[in-house]
């Protein structure tokens, strides 16, 4: 599970199929309360997973937004029934994280103001997220062990409060609450750093590109020189496509990099989407965008 995670919260394909993991002893029916949290977090993965399978498809694809905002719905609502067997901090945010891997699909419905009270309410689970988060590193600096998973959904949290922040009025959100998350993410990736270099510490890199997104002025601004925060060019990275495409607006302002998504290929039919197997990589499937997303493994996304 931790693997299968980790991927997920690199924006990859998971390296196993769901299958493969499902031990007898995990009663994976939601509403079924078991009081082994192991069988706990089984759950929560098996949900993550499985949505990711059925909701990636219609993202990548012309699909209509009714249906992809039906799937979202489905599965966070799965995830919400497990609230009563949540046990700990660490399960509360990794139930918080699940429902952001879920919910974030929202930023790929071709017209976002049709669902603003699910804009709004992936808002709210992002709060959750940075707040959580801030909350058990008060009690255990948490901040020092975090895992992967934890610490870049984090980080996804902040790109969500990012976009949502820099929308316009009639999206109805506390941005006072928004905009203190987003500085405790900053915080918390400083406090997690190991290096005081930018070019030798992850967590100080994404602490940096938070700072200066947040004081730019031309982020998310498009060719016609309008703002369009909502809009996410990036569709080949799942559920972290938000996270890598607010990495590229800052390739393109802070490294004077071009535009790679200027002549990016359109979505395929989703009946073309049929023939790929669940999660199998293609190039054709999560590469739409070709070589403008490669990124060398040491330096992750920047």
């Amino acid at each position: 599970m931790a693997c299968h995670s980790a991927s997920i919260a690199d924006g990859l394909p998971p390296t196993i199929f769901i299958e493969a993991f499902q031990p007898d002893w995990a009663e994976l029916d939601a509403n079924v309360t078991d009081p082994n949290q192991l069988a706990l977090r089984t759950k929560l993965f098996h949900i993550q997973t499985t949505a990711l399978c059925k909701i990636v498809p219609h993202f990548m694809a012309s699909s209509d937004d009714s249906t992809l905002e039906a799937l979202i719905e489905l599965f966070d609502s799965q995830t919400r029934m497990l609230q009563p067997q949540l046990r700990s901090g660490l399960d509360v945010l990794t139930m918080y994280c699940v429902r952001l891997h879920v919910c974030v699909s929202r930023c790929m419905l071709a017209d976002h103001y049709r669902y603003l009270s699910g804009m709004i309410e992936l808002y709210g689970i992002a709060i959750n997220v940075i707040e959580k988060f801030a909350e058990l590193d008060a009690d255990t600096d948490y901040a020092h062990y975090a895992s992967f998973y934890h610490t870049r959904t984090l980080l996804l949290a902040a790109y969500v409060v990012l976009k949502l922040h820099r929308t316009p009025p009639e999206l109805s959100i506390d941005r006072g609450l928004g905009e203190s998350c987003y500085f405790k993410v900053i915080a918390l990736l400083r406090k997690k750093s190991l290096h005081s270099t930018f070019e030798a510490d992850l967590d100080l890199k994404a602490a940096v590109l938070l700072t200066q997104l947040w004081s730019s002025t031309t982020v998310f601004r498009n060719a016609q020189g309008h703002t369009d925060s909502l809009s996410v060019r990036i569709r080949s990275r799942m559920s972290m496509n938000v996270f890598f495409d607010c990495a590229w607006w800052w390739r393109q302002e802070f490294r004077e990099e071009p535009d790679p998504f200027a002549t990016a290929t359109q979505a395929m039919d989703i009946d073309q989407l049929a023939n790929f197997p669940d999660f199998v990589y293609d190039g054709n499937y999560f590469g739409l965008y070709g070589d403008a997303l490669s990124m060398p493994v040491s330096h992750g996304w920047t």
